[in-house]
């Protein structure tokens, strides 16, 4: 009897969890054109390029964690594109009203 209590406080605890970790956040960014920190071609095929970027974004409509509310954020990333594909990744650093941060990591096609 004990062993079935603790098997279901062990599942109610993995259920609470997992609901608490589907809490959902949305939020609406106004990033203006990106400052280019370089740009290079590859030289193995033609139009393969990587660049360096770097932006300031205010949120235009707030996320909001926890009661606390975005403020705005930068993000560096770095894009490889070819004539074939594109890829994208980097960091972005958020900060919040309140002054703590939040850190994303990106990687993904553009």
């Amino acid at each position: 009897m004990k062993l079935l209590i603790v098997r279901m406080v062990g599942l109610l605890l993995l259920f609470a969890s997992a609901v608490a970790a589907q809490t959902k956040v949305a939020g609406k960014m106004q990033c203006p054109k990106p400052e280019v920190v370089g740009t290079a071609e590859a030289g193995d095929q033609a139009g393969h390029r990587l660049t360096l970027e770097k932006n300031i974004c205010p949120w235009s409509t707030p996320m909001e964690m926890l009661g606390e509310k975005s403020k705005d954020g930068t993000y560096v990333a770095f894009s490889e594109n070819s004539p074939t594909q594109a890829s994208t990744r980097g960091t972005y650093v958020g900060n919040m009203e309140n002054g703590d941060k939040f850190f994303l990591n990106f990687d993904g096609p553009s």
